[in-house]
């Protein structure tokens, strides 16, 4: 809780909600959002306020958006909603997690919001899932959706783990030891815990330093990387000499993990429909220590399933609508708000996984989201192929049971995330033995 200026809190709503507005106009992450604001028109005006509190308080209002915009249109009736309207009534309602007192009394005056809170407005909700959109701030289909498969007390632990950072690191094998990358990490004052199943890969418990500014990101010594991805690619199982697809591969985080869990012996073809992420994702793999020699790098429609020659093996980790990762992004609740934009995403991930079961014998399906619309629904009409996975996450649903994979906040300690390992060759097997 910081004492200061109103003149220097208005300088942050100001800056706050530019940035908001380009999350919202340009459906963008909040990272990139804050980082276009301050290093374009905001740049003077971000010099004059402190730049932690900034990125708290943009983070804030992203994470409790739908809660507050629902309170002003229906319990303080505002009509018309600016987002610095917004972010003074986040600071009016729930300020008190970053502001002194007296500038919560100040702009709540202003506003002359109702007296209630949101969590007394949530109690006087209309229904069950108007309460869980006011007190977890996710839009109400998204609710809807969730309590029709996973009930009441499920669905409230799920929401309520999602709006919490999960943080994982991988350690990149092939530039660094994890011994000595475990102990300058602790000599750092990070608390970490090595994981069990993957050796390789660190749960964040404790740390001070934003983790994507130390150096050992930098020098691309770890990865970012939660372990439900890990995990994605492990159960693709590459092996040295296969010859891996990956569909949307940009920025390069598992062509890069399929690199170092075959010792770059493996190769790949990573595919991404942009020019510039795929600039972007050619400098990461070269700093990661990735042969760049055994990576064919292309620009393309993945579903279109334009590849063709000897493909074994195919990763389609779909563009998604990130519903797993919010506790990383609380921007990516905003962006649900629109159920259309999350419709699009399903048929293209349709597309691309239509696409790759026609080029490789074996595909593995993956998205960071909890929608069983983006997954369960995605592979259901191949449940024939469907093998069943080494890493035991929690049952699918719509009747796919251990067939496939889950994984969440509340239960596994990683990101929302689904899982389907699809093989064309088991479905062969199982029509010779089956007509023979």
């Amino acid at each position: 809780m910081l004492i200061m200026k109103l003149s220097t809190v208005d300088k942050l709503i100001t800056l706050a909600s530019k940035i908001m507005y380009v999350v919202v106009k340009k459906r963008t992450s909040l990272d990139r959002a804050f980082q276009e604001v301050v290093k374009g028109r905001g740049r003077r005006e971000y010099s004059k306020v402190p730049h932690a509190l900034l990125y708290r308080l943009c983070r804030n209002v992203a994470r409790d958006y739908i809660a507050i915009t629902h309170y002003l249109t229906k319990f303080a009736k505002r009509r018309r909603l600016s987002m610095r309207l917004v972010i003074k009534a986040w600071i009016a309602l729930k300020g008190d997690e970053l502001f002194d007192e007296a500038v919560v009394r100040s702009v709540r005056k202003k506003l002359a919001l109702p007296h209630q809170s949101i969590e007394e407005a949530a109690s006087e909700a209309s229904d069950e899932v108007e309460r869980m959109v006011l007190r977890y701030s996710f839009p109400r289909w998204f609710v809807k959706e969730l309590l029709s498969y996973f009930g009441n007390d499920e669905c409230e632990r799920m929401l309520s783990a999602l709006n919490k950072e999960v943080l994982w690191i991988r350690v990149n094998t092939l530039k660094n030891d994890i011994d000595r990358i475990v102990k300058i990490l602790e000599s750092r004052g990070m608390v970490i815990e090595a994981d069990k199943e993957l050796p390789y890969m660190l749960k964040v418990k404790e740390f001070e330093t934003p983790i994507q500014y130390i150096d050992l990101v930098r020098q691309c010594d770890i990865v970012l990387q939660d372990k439900a991805s890990a995990i994605a690619v492990e159960e693709l199982d590459p092996e040295p000499n296969d010859v891996v697809l990956d569909v949307a591969a940009a920025p390069g985080i598992k062509t890069s993990l399929i690199m170092q869990l075959t010792e770059n012996r493996a190769r790949v073809v990573a595919v991404d429909v942009s020019r510039e992420r795929v600039a972007r994702m050619r400098r990461l793999l070269r700093c990661l220590g990735v042969d760049i020699d055994r990576i064919d790098i292309v620009v393309g429609d993945s579903t279109k399933g334009f590849v063709r020659g000897c493909i074994s093996k195919a990763l389609v980790d779909a563009p998604c609508s990130g519903s797993g990762t919010v506790g990383r992004d609380p921007a990516t609740k905003i962006h649900l708000v629109d159920r259309g934009w999350v419709l699009q995403l399903i048929n293209i991930q349709r597309s691309m996984l239509g696409a790759a079961l026609a080029t490789a014998e074996t595909t593995l399906y993956a998205v960071c989201s909890v929608l069983p619309s983006e997954a369960e629904e995605n592979v259901a009409a191949y449940s024939e192929l469907l093998q069943a996975p080494r890493f035991r996450g929690a049952p699918g649903l719509l009747g796919l049971g251990r067939r496939v994979s889950r994984f969440y906040p509340h239960i596994h300690g990683t990101h929302g995330f689904f899982i389907a390992k699809l093989c064309r060759g088991a479905q062969i097997r199982l029509l010779s033995t089956r007509y023979r």
